[in-house]
Formats: structure tokens, sequence, C-alpha cells
């Protein structure tokens, strides 16, 4: 009986997200359960005006950001309530936040949401920022015009993407965080399998799951909306794994 308590109670549920990692779709999958309240992006300054004070905190005034969740995430009574957060907003309010911000929330349940192709997600939010589409619907058109790439910016952004990575996985792992890692390709390659995966974790039921009608926004061929292909792929050259990521056909 105290087993099946605690398995019951509630808990705090967070989507860690890279940007343009599928966050949005598995959100609103599992918001689909009855059990499950997520919110959304609670520490993102341009959709929440509560949020834009926060940046450039002095190091004294870092609770303030943790209060601003708790007031929003105390009002829901779900078994699992919590909200999306992407890491570059971690980040954004400063390098030490993400340990208080896990530090706050011990016995939360994370799942860290990544895209194994960096190229593809940063290409993904330059389309998004240019074309004002972050996600589309069924039935609906693609925003196909080509896109112009910075080789030198694109370098920079990927290895500071990937640094960040790196960065919060081990602050996962160093404070113990019940988590489960999933990657953006996994999520629409092998979609039943992975929502098994995370209801298995949840301990929910995954036939009261429902699939987001969202779907991706990136064309699988980078050549067709890059502009300036070659020479992005010439700038790469001689980083094999980023290169591989520019001219993948793959998600």
């Amino acid at each position: 009986m105290k087993l099946f308590f605690k398995i019951r109670q509630r808990q705090h549920l967070f989507i860690l997200a890279e940007p343009r990692s599928g966050s949005t779709w598995l959100t609103e999958t599992l918001n689909s359960h009855p059990q499950v309240n997520l919110l959304g992006e609670l520490l993102n300054p341009r959709l929440f005006p509560e949020a834009a004070a926060f940046p450039g905190l002095n190091p004294e005034r870092f609770s303030e950001p943790l209060q601003y969740l708790d007031r929003k995430l105390g009002r829901t009574r779900d078994r699992y309530f919590g909200c999306k957060i992407l890491l570059n907003h971690l980040n954004h309010i400063s390098p030490s936040f993400t340990g208080l911000f896990l530090a706050a929330y011990p016995d939360a349940y994370y799942v860290f949401l990544t895209r194994k192709n960096l190229v593809k997600s940063l290409v993904s939010a330059q389309i998004a920022e240019q074309s004002n589409r972050w996600q589309l619907h069924p039935g609906e058109e693609h925003p196909l015009t080509p896109i112009h790439i910075d080789p030198a910016w694109l370098k920079d952004r990927l290895g500071q993407r990937q640094a960040l990575r790196n960065r919060v996985a081990a602050q996962l792992t160093a404070a113990g965080c019940r988590q489960i890692e999933i990657a953006y390709e996994d999520l629409f390659d092998n979609r039943e399998d992975t929502i098994r995966r995370i209801s298995e974790f949840l301990h929910l039921s995954g036939q009261d799951i429902r699939f987001s009608p969202k779907i991706k926004c990136t064309p699988t061929n980078l050549a067709d909306i890059i502009s300036n292909h070659a020479e992005v792929c010439q700038a790469l050259e001689e980083e094999p794994e980023y290169y591989s990521m520019l001219t993948s056909r793959r998600l």
C-alpha cells in the first residue's frame, strides 16, 4: 500500500529540451494523458513578460526565477505537473542557474530532449524565425523560401550548443536526477516505442496518450533550403561530425 501511494503522489515533471528538438510535439502528446499537466516555456522571456526581468540577475537574486516557477506550477493538482524549459533559457538567466534549478526540484522527473543533428536544429530555428512558423499542422504548406546561412555563425553556434548540452547532461547526472534522455530523431523515427519508454519511465498507461497532430518543420535535405549550401559544406569539411549532419538526408 505504501509503495502504491508513493507512485501515485503528485510529482514535478520537466522537459528540458534543446531548441527545435520536438518539445512542443512531446509536450502536447504527454498532455493528452489525463494525469499530466505540462505548461509552456515558463522561462521564455519572449512569451512570458514576467520572465523578461530574469536575465542578468545578480547572484544574490537567483531565487526569483525559482519563486516564479513555484507560483506558476502551484496552480495545478495533476499527478504530474511541470513545464518545458529550453536549455538556452536556463543558460540565459545564468550559467549557474541550472544547478540551482535542479537542486530546487531534486525529486522531479526529467525528460532530457536533444537532437542528434545539431545542424538541422539550428537551420530549423532560422527557418522558423524568418517565416514566423514554428509548427505545422497536417495539410499546411511548408515554408520553403531558401535561406542564407553564415558558415562562421553556424560553426560558432554548433560549438556553443554542444557545450551547453554536455554541461546540462553532466549536471543532471551529478545531481542524481531521475531522467530519461530522448532524441528528436527517435520521436519521429520510432514514435510508438519512444512514447512507450517515456510512459514506463513515468509509470503511466501509454493507452491514454494521443499523438499531437503537429508535424516537423524542417526539410529532410538541407540542400533544398540553404541557398549557399555548397559554401557551408566547404566550411564544415574539416569537421566530419558536423559535415555529416549537414549532408544527411535523415531527420
